[in-house]
């Protein structure tokens, strides 16, 4: 029998959650990290190479991704007030191009611009909400937080 001191402490054999780094909390394809998830928060200096939504090809940019993705929800019915209590997002009525604002073509609207982080995590929120396939490929510039490499968020209903 084995007995250990009095003043000696028990082992507790206690697993810590492992820290996981970005690489493995997404799939690295090559050079392209896919990003699994619901919210972004490492976009920052990043450009769009490419985005598609459903059939439709958007802007190369993030704000003009979210003006086009708003602009189709509209177009499908849904109101201002499902899209403030759904999306992280100010809306406004009317056509307003002070505070940040801009006007969402055709709508009677206007929406204040966002980083990319908020507008990506907006667009991927917004596929979900219209039940469209997402795609989304970028590029993390030099100050970004994988400089030179590129991402990838797709979604499919």
């Amino acid at each position: 029998m084995n007995i250990s001191p009095i003043n000696s402490k028990p082992k507790i054999n206690v697993k810590k959650k492992p820290q996981l780094s970005f690489e493995k909390e997404n799939l690295v394809e090559g050079n392209i990290i896919k990003l699994n998830g619901d919210k972004f928060n490492n976009l920052l200096h990043t450009k769009i190479i490419e985005v598609k939504l459903a059939d439709s090809i958007l802007p190369n940019n993030w704000r003009s991704s979210l003006d086009a993705c708003l602009k189709l929800a509209f177009k499908k019915g849904l109101d201002s007030k499902f899209l403030q209590d759904n999306l992280n997002i100010n809306i406004k009525q009317g056509s307003f191009t002070v505070q940040g604002f801009s006007p969402i073509e055709g709508t009677g609207f206007s929406f204040q611009n966002q980083d990319a982080n908020s507008s990506a995590n907006n667009i991927l929120k917004l596929a979900k909400i219209l039940n469209y396939e997402l795609y989304i490929l970028f590029e993390w510039k030099e100050k970004g937080i994988y400089p030179k490499k590129q991402g990838l968020i797709n979604w499919k209903p």
